[in-house]
């Protein structure tokens, strides 16, 4: 007869978010995306019963800094809202099915307060416990880790001249709406929100400053943002 082979269930669990070490963290920032776990069923359709996840040894945040750990499936939150502890966050009681050879994305967030020390590292590995259609434990399920995340106190701003900023020119009396900088703004590490900017006729005030002109415009693309 036919040769027919056999082969147990099996579930392959891998970081899949993009992510580079040393990513930064503002203190203080809710719902941070800690990690992507794509995880694929083979030979079976599986069911994930429970996900550990616990601070690696490369681990310095203290855990009582970290709270609202959650897990989330196709932008839909899966187990409920846990507790980061010394020992992890354990997420047990899922119902999670990964058809045969089918494959679902797990995201992990979690939120930083403000007491937070810069400098501190976080890290954290994922422990899968599933059963295959059967209701048989599905074995030698590997551990993926998060990256190594950076804890800083702020985002930053950097100003720098927009590549198409008009050269130096002399402006013609009697005319309206002269371009005469452009600047780009870039935020890194977090959102950023610009409530005022300060401009001035190189450092010429009061009398000194050039009667001519009379209106300044301050504009993003074709939109005023204010005048002066």
């Amino acid at each position: 007869g036919a040769k027919i082979s056999t082969a147990g269930a099996r579930l392959t669990a891998t970081r899949s978010d993009g992510y580079s070490d040393d990513r930064t963290v503002v203190k203080g920032t809710e719902g941070v995306s800690l990690g992507k776990i794509t995880v694929k069923a083979m030979n079976d359709t599986i069911k994930i019963t429970s996900i550990a996840i616990a601070p690696t040894s490369g681990n310095t945040v203290n855990p009582s800094n970290v709270y609202d750990m959650k897990l989330y499936v196709n932008d839909s939150q899966i187990g409920n809202t846990r507790d980061w502890t010394s020992s992890g966050a354990t997420f047990s009681s899922l119902n999670l099915q990964i058809p045969k050879d089918g494959t679902k994305i797990i995201e992990l967030k979690g939120s930083f307060d403000n007491s937070t020390d810069a400098g501190k590292k976080f890290q954290a590995s994922f422990t899968f416990t599933a059963e295959d259609s059967n209701g048989k434990t599905v074995e030698n399920i590997n551990t993926p880790t998060t990256v190594i995340f950076d804890i800083t106190d702020s985002g930053r701003l950097t100003v720098a001249k927009s590549a198409d900023t008009p050269n130096s020119a002399i402006l013609v009396a009697n005319t309206t709406n002269n371009s005469v900088a452009k600047f780009k703004l870039s935020s890194s590490d977090d959102v950023t929100k610009v409530t005022e900017i300060y401009m001035s006729n190189l450092n010429l005030k009061g009398s000194d400053a050039d009667p001519r002109i009379s209106e300044v415009r301050l504009l993003k693309g074709t939109t005023v943002l204010d005048t002066d």
